[in-house]
């Protein structure tokens, strides 16, 4: 792989031998209602207890996710900006972090202002985002643990920059039907990597590369964010280089339902948007603002 860097080395055991996937034209992500989601997810249930019994798929690894018993919300609001929060100082662009000879790890919050000035109401707030950065992760990971221990909430994503390396990541968004089949999602994902990547052939070891799977708990809609830490790109322009085909070719992989019908399911779950030069992502127990208040949930 040019720029791209994944699993290579021998293996005691032959990595298995699925059967290969179809790829099919690529076919554009289709919106679905709550009661198309719910008609797809309860034939699909249907359609895999055969598979279950026969023990056909793979089980799902492990879930991990922000617990929101650790965790309380904060009586009052974010609204405004705050040059110090977090005991950092803050920057309202891109461009005057970069300016300020920032630490190696960058970071950033959302926060809120009144687009009324005349009034308070939460549906005049609008939600921007600022940067600031920590000197090492150790910096960052031990202000994380402090907010934990002390049951406060917060809001930091970690940031890479375009020339920084960052490892294969999805964000897998659709409707609250569709949770029901988080077990068999992830693995479907994990196998899609495999294929794509020619696991097989490069010898990868069985099991492959291993997802890391940060949940929501969000009862509106089904999200997650899947992390590959296996599979790593130089830089975002080698990403993009990647990800294009990648998400073009989420089609090929297809769940067959009853009647003969089947169903391009990452396509449509996989969000094609979350990729950028500055690209924010949600750090540990980070929480969503909304109406000036971070959601545990």
């Amino acid at each position: 792989l040019s720029g791209a860097h994944a699993l290579r080395g021998e293996h005691p055991a032959p990595a298995p031998q699925p059967r290969p996937l179809q790829v099919r034209r690529s076919l554009a992500r289709a919106h679905m209602s709550r009661r198309a989601a719910a008609a797809v997810v309860g034939r699909l249930d249907r359609a895999l207890q055969p598979c279950w019994r026969r023990g056909a798929l793979p089980r799902h690894v492990a879930a991990r996710g922000a617990s929101a018993q650790a965790m309380c919300a904060l009586g009052g609001k974010s609204v405004g900006f705050r040059t110090w929060e977090y005991g950092l100082k803050w920057y309202k662009s891109k461009e005057d972090l970069i300016q300020s000879s920032p630490g190696d790890v960058f970071v950033g919050t959302s926060y809120e202002y009144d687009a009324a000035a005349a009034s308070s109401s939460p549906r005049n707030l609008r939600q921007v985002r600022k940067y600031s950065s920590f000197k090492c992760h150790t910096d960052y990971w031990e202000l994380l643990e402090m907010h934990n221990d002390c049951n406060v909430l917060q809001n930091l994503h970690e940031i890479f920059p375009g020339h920084a390396p960052r490892c294969l990541y999805f964000d897998i968004d659709g409707p609250l039907d569709f949770e029901r089949l988080h077990s068999h999602v992830i693995p479907w994902l994990q196998q899609y990597v495999r294929w794509f990547f020619s696991g097989d052939r490069l010898d990868w070891a069985p099991g492959d590369p291993q997802p890391v799977v940060l949940k929501s708990s969000d009862q509106l809609k089904y999200s997650c964010h899947v992390v590959f830490p296996q599979i790593q790109f130089d830089n975002y322009a080698v990403q993009e280089t990647y990800m294009k085909v990648l998400l073009n070719a989420l089609p090929a992989l297809e769940v067959d339902l009853e009647g003969g019908e089947t169903v391009p399911i990452l396509a449509k779950l996989v969000d094609r948007v979350p990729y950028t030069r500055f690209q924010l992502f949600r750090g540990p127990y980070a929480c969503k603002l909304a109406d000036g208040k971070l959601r545990p949930e």
